[in-house]
Order: C-alpha cells, then sequence, then structure tokens
C-alpha cells in the first residue's frame, strides 16, 4: 500500500501530533511495566502486556543518514522480545524511508489521515441528543462492572493498565475524559491529552447500537472546548478513513498521513543479520 506523500506544511503541523503520540504512547509503556530504548533520535518502546513494540522514525533527516537510522531501528527493535510496529509519521521524510521499506519487501500495512483544528475558530454548540447526556469522567471505578465504550471489558492486562494510565493522567490534570451515558450505561467515550500546548484526542468510540446519533461528533465538541479551556492552541488526531466526515463537520482539516508498517520478530532477526553482514564486508 503506497503511502501519500506530506508537503513540508503538513509535516510542520504534524509535528505537533506526533510529540502528544509519543508521549502518550511511551507513557502508557511504561505505565504499564514496559521500557523503553533509544539511540540517536530512534525510540522503541512497548508494555509487557502487547505483542508488539513501537518505533517512531525520527524526523526528515539527510538522505545519507537515512539507512543508519533504519538499521539502528532494527536493531534496537530486535533487542525486545517481539515483533516491531514502525510508524512513520507526517514529519518524516516518508519517500526516503519507503525505498529502503521497499528493498527490504516491509509494506504499508495502512495509512490514516492526521488531523487538525485550529481552537482560535469558533465550536458550534452541541445538537440536542434524546436520552443522552455528557459528563466529564471522575469515578473510573464504573468500568469494573461495566465495559469502557471505546477500551471494551476491562478483562486483560492492557486493557487494565490502559483505563488505570487514563484515570492517572485525569488525576494529574494531563488529560480530559468523556463519556456519553444513556441513562446509566456509558455508550460513547474520548480523551483529550494536553501535552506542550496541543490537544490530542484519542480513544473516540461509540457502541454500535448508538452510532448515528450525532454521539461522536458531540463528544468531539466537548474535547474541543475543554482543550480551549485548558488553553490548548489546537487539537490534533488520527482518524480511520471511514471517520474522517465526523471530524470535518466539527472543524478538522486533513493535513497529512502517517503509515504503519510490521516486521515480524523471526523476520526481524534475519534483516539484522543481514544488515550486520554488509557493514562486515562494506
Amino acid at each position: 500500500m503506497p503511502l501519500p506523500e506530506n508537503t513540508s506544511q503538513q509535516r510542520q503541523l504534524a509535528k505537533r501530533y506526533e510529540a502528544c503520540f509519543r508521549a502518550y504512547g511511551k507513557g502508557l509503556a511504561l505505565h504499564a511495566g514496559g521500557r523503553s530504548l533509544k539511540e540517536d533520535g530512534v525510540e522503541v518502546y512497548a508494555a509487557p502486556t502487547q505483542n508488539v513494540f513501537n518505533a517512531h522514525l525520527p524526523r526528515a533527516c539527510a538522505q545519507k543518514h537515512l539507512k543508519h537510522r533504519f538499521a539502528q531501528t532494527l536493531r534496537l527493535g530486535a533487542q525486545q522480545p517481539s515483533g516491531l510496529g514502525i510508524l512513520v509519521g507526517p514529519s518524516a521524510s516518508q519517500e526516503g524511508w519507503a525505498d529502503l521499506f521497499a528493498a527490504q519487501k516491509i509494506r504499508c500495512g495502512y495509512w490514516v489521515p492526521f488531523m487538525y483544528r485550529d481552537l482560535s475558530q469558533p465550536i458550534p454548540p452541541n445538537p440536542k441528543i434524546p436520552g443522552i447526556h455528557m459528563t466529564k469522567l471522575t469515578d473510573f471505578c464504573v468500568f469494573q462492572e461495566q465495559p469502557h465504550p471505546y477500551i471494551g471489558k476491562i478483562s486483560t492486562p492492557h486493557r487494565i493498565a490502559e483505563l488505570s494510565y487514563a484515570e492517572k493522567l485525569c488525576g494529574m490534570g494531563k488529560a480530559i475524559q468523556f463519556i456519553a451515558w444513556h441513562d446509566k450505561l456509558p455508550v460513547g467515550g474520548a480523551t483529550v491529552f494536553l501535552h506542550r500546548g496541543a490537544a490530542a484526542v484519542f480513544n473516540v468510540g461509540v457502541l454500535e447500537a448508538f452510532r448515528h446519533r450525532k454521539i461522536g461528533g458531540t463528544l468531539m465538541l466537548e474535547s474541543l472546548r475543554a482543550a480551549r479551556e485548558a488553553a490548548a492552541d489546537c487539537a490534533v488526531l488520527s482518524a480511520a478513513s471511514k471517520a474522517v466526515p465526523v471530524y470535518e463537520r466539527v472543524g478538522f482539516r486533513d493535513v497529512g498521513h502517517y503509515g504503519s508498517y510490521y516486521v515480524g520478530k523471526a523476520r526481524l532477526q534475519r534483516l539484522v543479520e543481514s544488515l550486520d553482514s554488509e557493514q562486515l564486508h562494506s
């Protein structure tokens, strides 16, 4: 699957999202008892409750350094006990990375839009949705008995860690979680993560039986207001393609793409051995 190329302006905007994405993902991994390895701008991290470690490729760099950074990413990943997910963000020099991936026959599994909203622009009022009300979540204990609208039933180590991490962030004032309720049933949710003046909206989800009722859009409007009240100047997110129209209706615009690649553990070891052999004979 080819990865769309991003413009220089898109890459500048993308840095706001990528900073949030890294901070949130790394924080979750460490909260769950995971580890992080970092060397010369390349970082690999994950929790023991996940079956894949994540690497964020560094921002655009000189073409002559790309191969070194790529090899470095694979070597760091090989030190971990599982496969490696490689995320190529919009600020990376994607045409260079794509050539390296293609040479090793590593395909892009999927790409998703990165979206941006200027919080100085007006935020429309919430629509009225019969039988639905929104609240900021303060009592996470409710999900001991009921599934979380996005995370699901809190029944696995990773889901337990994900919920407790959200609770920790909210308690520290670094995140705000909104829940949409139908009576006492949580039917939708969204998390606003605040980082360096930006607000990343993560984990937006609505139960299938309650979709197409403007619940997702209303959760986004609540998230935008909360972000602005917290002095963020922009809101950022990555979107599944089918959800893009929902975000566009509340003022987000598509400003780039990031791609996701995956290398299984056995193949990762073979790639590193091949790279080491090439270096030895060069």
